[in-house]
């Protein structure tokens, strides 16, 4: 499972489910990204929140740089609000 940082701290990963049949684009700033939640999987996760794509066709290009901005901009933070 691929982790991406910026700079010394994880920014997202990619988890692909073959079983499932589906790609998350998953954040750990999941706090920052409330006004994204029509968009966001949780699934039983307390932190991660995650874009899920079943298919190329179903990314929304826009909304996808507003949150890797959010979290780009929020990154020193840590996991959680404070």
């Amino acid at each position: 499972m691929p982790i991406y940082y910026l700079g010394d701290k994880p920014f997202c990963y990619i988890n692909a489910s073959i079983k499932k049949g589906y790609v998350d684009l998953a954040f750990w700033t999941s706090a920052d990204l409330e006004n994204f939640d029509e968009y966001l999987v949780t699934e039983n996760r307390k932190v991660v929140k995650s874009l899920r794509y079943k298919s190329v066709d179903e990314i929304d290009g826009k909304v996808l740089l507003l949150i890797v901005k959010v979290v780009a901009n929020k990154r020193d933070k840590g996991f959680y609000k404070r």
